[in-house]
Order: structure tokens, then C-alpha cells, then sequence
């Protein structure tokens, strides 16, 4: 793994990170997080990995219509929506994988508040960051890097 691969890694992470700060504070969340995170991806998959760069866009093409179908249908916000695709971009088939943590994280709270009838928005940001982590946990100990 170079240098950069492994910086534009930590970038990405720190995006998420300031996505997920602005989300529980109940801030807009910046267009510019989700466009600077895709804009140094999709710099390192030209210059460095080519041959993946098919698989990025479609994995990531595919989650912005499920999530803006999602969004339109239910209770998913655009930034959920931008910051998933981000995701998805930036780690591929396993962005999909710390998307689907996400959603199974997220249920328990979901149900709570239908269960309690205190229908409110509530921050899922969070929920995507930890999917990301739990899966860059696993893959880290079973011997590999995103």
C-alpha cells in the first residue's frame, strides 16, 4: 500500500468524521465534504488503479438510486444520501457492505421511536460512520486494506 492510497484513506475518513459532527449537531451538512471526498478518489483511481474505476462508479451509481429512492419514498435526508455514495465510492463493494451495518445499526433506534410515537428526524450519519469503522475493523483483522 503507497503513501498516498493510505492518505487519501485517512482524508476520506476524516470527511465522514465532519459530516457525522455536523449531523448530530442537527447543521446543514456542506455539498463540499462529498465533492472534495470524490474528487481525491476518483484522482487516485485514474492515477493509480484504472482497472477499478468501473467498479467504483457503478457500485457508487447504483447506491445514489437506491438511497435517493429511498429518500424520496422515506425518511432518508440528502446528505444521507451524498455522504452513502461517498461511501460506496470510496471503498467499493465493502462501502456497500458498511452500508448495509449501517441500516441493521440503525434499526433498534428506528423501531424504539415507533414503538414510543416520537416520529422525528434523527441524525443517520453516525450510523453510516460506524458501518465504515465495524467494516474497516474486520477487514483490517483478517489481513487486508480498503
Amino acid at each position: 500500500m503507497t503513501g498516498y492510497l493510505s492518505t487519501t484513506f485517512f482524508i476520506f475518513i476524516c470527511i465522514v468524521c465532519a459530516a457525522t459532527i455536523y449531523d448530530l449537531l442537527g447543521k446543514p451538512i456542506p455539498i463540499w465534504l462529498t465533492v472534495v471526498g470524490i474528487s481525491i478518489k476518483a484522482y487516485e483511481l485514474i492515477t493509480y488503479e484504472p482497472y477499478n474505476l468501473r467498479e467504483h462508479i457503478f457500485t457508487s451509481t447504483i447506491c445514489a438510486i437506491i438511497l435517493f429512492g429511498v429518500a424520496y419514498f422515506g425518511n432518508l435526508g440528502g446528505a444521507d444520501c451524498l455522504i452513502g455514495t461517498l461511501i460506496v465510492f470510496q471503498m467499493g463493494m465493502y462501502g456497500i457492505v458498511a452500508l448495509v451495518v449501517s441500516f441493521i445499526l440503525a434499526i433498534p433506534y428506528a423501531v424504539y421511536m415507533k414503538i414510543k410515537n416520537k416520529e422525528k428526524e434523527y441524525p443517520f450519519i453516525p450510523y453510516m460512520m460506524a458501518g465504515v469503522l465495524i467494516v474497516l475493523i474486520i477487514k483490517l483483522k483478517t489481513g487486508g486494506f480498503i
